[in-house]
């Protein structure tokens, strides 16, 4: 019997049996078809090939028995050969005998370690975190920014200081942390592609704090909040796991969820975990394989840090949050606008 497409339906006109002249599922002979129905929980999921992360035997073929969906297959087949045949056949049983396999180790820490080691590296930047959002909302609550404009000091010159002393201190907690779990748990990994996982991480971190900042006026609160929402942001995680360990599907939920800095780094920390579980290790050559790799993770990662940093500086020039002058929302279009002024005012 196939496997349907959609949804909990099984089967889609499998096991055809085949008699002589009559119509379809009559008694006189003929072509009989029959379609099982099961939830789809109760049955592998039909989303991925193959197992890609089985070490030894995998086990996710077990459901097709444990489910009863091959004892029902032969009980209809058995009946309708009986009936077509007046119980002179019948049908052989089906039954599965694994391949051998070779010698293998399998940590069983790795099938749900994309979990722990999000946990971990996002612990690990929320202090910084903290720190960095609470001194950007004192400048403002104390003017300081507005003192350095007014003493000369021009905004590329600011935003650029910003941004390099906060980048040093997300880029070494980053590194600090690529070096402890690479050299611990991503061991078959390469490990450039670990260190630039981190890395990217760190500086989605650092331009989603800078986004966060304008929406506080009081410093506290933001040293507060801030971590908070960005730690909740990270448990969507959740919604991604099937059986405990990352699933193969839902691409475009995915992908929406990765416009999160957090989610991003988790769903690429797993699927390097699948791959540390299996003994193979991501390298340059894997790191495309999957409906959602980790180089779209890491794509992510990279355009999650350019976007949050554009949020960062538009939040920043339209929120004044009673300090300094509001620029219009639509402040960005003034280079699309003046070109056309300056025509209209020579004509």
């Amino acid at each position: 019997s196939e496997l349907g497409g959609g949804g909990s339906e099984l089967g889609g006109g499998g096991s055809e049996l085949g008699g002589g002249g009559g119509g379809d599922g009559g008694g006189g002979g003929g072509n009989w078809s029959y379609t099982l129905r099961f939830n789809a929980s109760n049955v592998p999921s039909t989303r991925r090939l193959f197992d890609r992360f089985a070490t030894g035997r995998s086990r996710r073929f077990e459901p097709y028995y444990s489910s009863g969906f091959l004892s029902l297959q032969h009980a209809l087949n058995d009946a309708i050969l009986a009936r077509e045949t007046g119980g002179a056949l019948r049908p052989p049983s089906a039954y599965g005998v694994p391949f051998p396999v070779p010698a293998y180790q399998h940590s069983v820490f790795f099938d749900f370690a994309g979990n722990l080691i999000g946990i971990l590296a996002i612990f690990s930047l929320l202090v910084p975190l903290s720190s960095l959002l609470r001194s950007v909302v004192l400048e403002r609550e104390q003017r300081l920014k507005e003192q350095l404009l007014i003493m000369g000091t021009a905004p590329p010159a600011y935003y650029t200081s910003l941004l390099a002393t906060s980048a040093a201190a997300f880029l070494l907690i980053s590194a600090v942390c690529a070096a402890e779990i690479g050299l611990s748990c991503y061991t078959h990994s390469d490990g450039v592609l670990v260190l630039l996982l981190f890395l990217l991480f760190g500086l989605a971190t650092l331009a989603f704090t800078l986004a966060m900042a304008p929406l506080f006026s009081n410093a506290r609160l933001a040293a507060l909040v801030g971590p908070l929402l960005y730690f909740l942001s990270s448990q969507l995680y959740s919604f991604f796991l099937e059986g405990g360990e990352l699933s193969d599907g839902q691409v475009g939920a995915k992908a929406l969820a990765s416009l999160l800095p957090a989610m991003a780094f988790y769903l690429g920390a797993s699927q390097m975990a699948q791959y540390e579980g299996s003994q193979q290790g991501v390298t340059w050559g894997s790191v495309h394989e999957g409906p959602f790799p980790l180089s779209a993770s890491l794509a992510f990662l990279a355009l999650d840090t350019l976007l949050y940093l554009a949020l960062a500086y538009y939040l920043d020039a339209v929120l004044a949050n009673g300090v300094g002058t509001a620029r219009s929302p639509l402040f960005c279009l003034d280079a699309f606008r003046r070109p056309r002024a300056r025509a209209a005012a020579a004509a």
